[in-house]
C-alpha cells in the first residue's frame, strides 16, 4: 500500500512522520492486500491539529475520515480509528456474504 503524509500550515519532522505512517500500517494490517493507497493530510489551526485520512482499496471503495484535537497524536489516532471501523464493516459483509450457501432453485411442479 502507498501512504503519503503531507501537511498544511505545519512541519512534520520525520519521527513524527513515521509515527503517522506506523498508525496508517494498522489498516494496511487489516485490509491486507485489498488497500492500494492511503493519504494523510495535517493541518494546524486555531490551536487544534487536523487529521484527514483517506483510503482507497480494491473495487472503488473509499474511506475517509477526519480527526480533531489539541494534540497532533491523539488526531491522527482519531481518523485512523475511524477508518479502522469503515474497513472492518466492509471486511466483515465481504466475509458473511460468501457464507451464505446459494439458493437452489426448487422445482415446481
Amino acid at each position: 500500500m502507498k501512504r503519503t503524509v503531507t501537511s498544511r500550515h505545519l512541519t512534520i519532522l520525520e519521527p513524527r512522520r513515521r509515527r503517522v505512517e506506523a498508525r496508517l500500517e494498522r489498516i494496511e494490517r487489516l485490509l491486507g492486500p485489498i488497500a492500494v493507497s492511503a493519504q494523510c493530510v495535517l493541518s494546524h489551526e486555531r490551536g487544534t491539529y487536523r487529521c484527514e485520512v483517506t483510503v482507497h482499496a480494491r473495487g472503488s471503495h473509499v474511506f475517509a475520515a477526519l480527526g480533531r484535537d489539541v494534540r497532533l497524536e491523539t488526531a491522527v489516532g482519531e481518523a485512523v480509528d475511524k477508518v479502522l471501523a469503515q474497513a472492518l464493516r466492509l471486511k466483515d459483509r465481504w466475509q458473511t456474504r460468501r457464507r451464505l450457501p446459494a439458493r437452489r432453485p426448487t422445482r415446481g411442479g
